[in-house]
């Protein structure tokens, strides 16, 4: 790429950017809910209802108060009482959120810079411009929800832990660089449980990348350290969440690893088709003795998926949108079925392609067992993690030229209108 063509996409990665952020803005003002769970009478209300509690009692009343209601730990609640002057009006905390909510994006700008240093800023205003258009990324952030704050110390953990990893030679690691890992990555789980990948990749890094056993020590320490709150909230609570979400939130549920297939295949898509990649090159990689167990284990999964898919017993919302589609699209089970499991094998074979390290798939794996006991599986717990994952932690390096970013772009901006589109349709029905 000349620096005539390295200008012309930069000044489009600019425009990205700022057609991105414009509508970010208009949706606030809008009062846009293109994930659903906004608006004052969604999740707002139970945000606003759990922070009164702890505004207006001490911590263990509040832990312990029938009336609250979470799927994670309180520390939100916690810091807004202490630290956001914003609690008294429910309008100025929603005002307060939206602008927490921007560190997100100008860390996910660094952290894509940091990683891709070699390389022109293109690639991280992107991205950045990308994230701007993710559907819970703006309902989190317009409706006081939580999902952003754990995403932010996710960039958090992830800048530090590539400087230091960067930096460090010898196997020589500080005191002070691993206590910041293991600080920011268990912080990183309290905002939100499910990102317990982010401090189990710390901890295997920094028990196999120092040779000092002292640091190893070190680090076993302190994630135990960190783990005593948590420890506390479990003996309170009786459960890994406050015991009135526990019956709600898990159960042991096969057919979600179909659905959270498909949900993390949606996000890598794009990246893959914008590959071009011939039918022989395709073949060449599935062939790969470790890729065809793993299409030998889809294929059994999808037999099993066939009995076990129940329409009738499944959740109003959730599963992800290829689960949403066979809805619109069909009303007869059996049509559903085989367009799920359709879409299940193809989305299987986006994963194996895209995600082609060991290390990758380990991270995939780890959400495909969770998926297990987290029912229903919503796309907001992917939604923009796959994004963040795929410019940050994967292994493979995004390479963009004007075709691929105006596609990849267009794909995530039909992706919004069409959430705003069946939301707004499907909550004006319900109310």
């Amino acid at each position: 790429m000349n620096f005539r063509e390295t200008h012309k996409d930069n000044k489009m990665y600019y425009l990205f950017l700022f057609l991105s952020i414009f509508s970010y803005l208009i949706g606030f003002f809008l009062n846009e809910n293109s994930a659903g769970g906004g608006s004052y009478i969604g999740d707002l209300k139970l945000i606003w209802s759990n922070l009164q509690i702890f505004l207006n009692n001490s911590l263990h009343e509040s832990l312990i108060n029938e009336n609250y209601i979470a799927g994670r730990t309180p520390i939100a609640y916690i810091l807004h009482k202490y630290i956001n002057p914003f609690t008294y009006d429910l309008d100025k905390f929603r005002l307060s959120v939206f602008f927490i909510s921007l560190f997100l994006p100008v860390l996910f700008f660094l952290a894509v810079n940091l990683k891709y240093k070699n390389d022109t800023t293109g690639i991280a205003l992107f991205a950045t411009s990308i994230l701007f258009l993710s559907p819970f990324f703006r309902t989190s952030s317009y409706w006081g929800l939580e999902e952003n704050y754990g995403l932010i110390f996710l960039l958090l953990t992830y800048i530090f832990f590539l400087k230091v990893s960067s930096n460090t030679s010898d196997n020589h690691l500080s005191f002070g660089s691993t206590l910041a890992i293991c600080f920011f990555s268990s912080l990183t789980f309290y905002f939100d449980q499910k990102l317990l990948i982010i401090p189990l990749i710390c901890l295997i890094y920094l028990l196999f990348f120092s040779d000092q056993n002292t640091k190893k020590f070190f680090s076993i320490f302190l994630y135990f350290l960190f783990a005593l709150p948590y420890i506390y909230l479990m003996n309170i609570w009786g459960s890994i969440i406050p015991s009135n979400a526990s019956n709600r939130a898990f159960s042991l549920e096969v057919v979600n690893i179909g659905y959270t297939i498909t949900i993390m295949a949606f996000y890598v898509a794009p990246f893959l088709i914008s590959e071009k990649k011939s039918l022989k090159n395709i073949l060449s990689n599935i062939k790969s003795k470790v890729n065809l167990l793993i299409l030998i284990f889809i294929f059994f999964y999808l037999i099993s998926f066939y009995f076990l898919f129940d329409q009738s017993i499944r959740w109003a919302s959730g599963n992800g949108i290829f689960y949403k589609f066979s809805k619109l699209f069909f009303q007869d089970l059996l049509f559903q079925k085989i367009f799920l499991i359709i879409t299940i094998f193809v989305s299987s074979l986006i994963l194996i392609l895209f995600f082609d390290k060991k290390n990758d798939r380990y991270i995939l794996s780890f959400f495909l067992v969770l998926s297990l006991i987290v029912t229903p599986v919503y796309q907001e717990y992917f939604d923009p993690l796959m994004l963040l994952i795929i410019f940050t932690f994967a292994a493979k390096k995004i390479e963009l030229n004007f075709q691929k970013s105006l596609f990849i772009y267009s794909y995530f901006a039909v992706f919004l209108i069409f959430s705003n589109i069946y939301y707004y349709n499907l909550l004006y029905k319900f109310y």
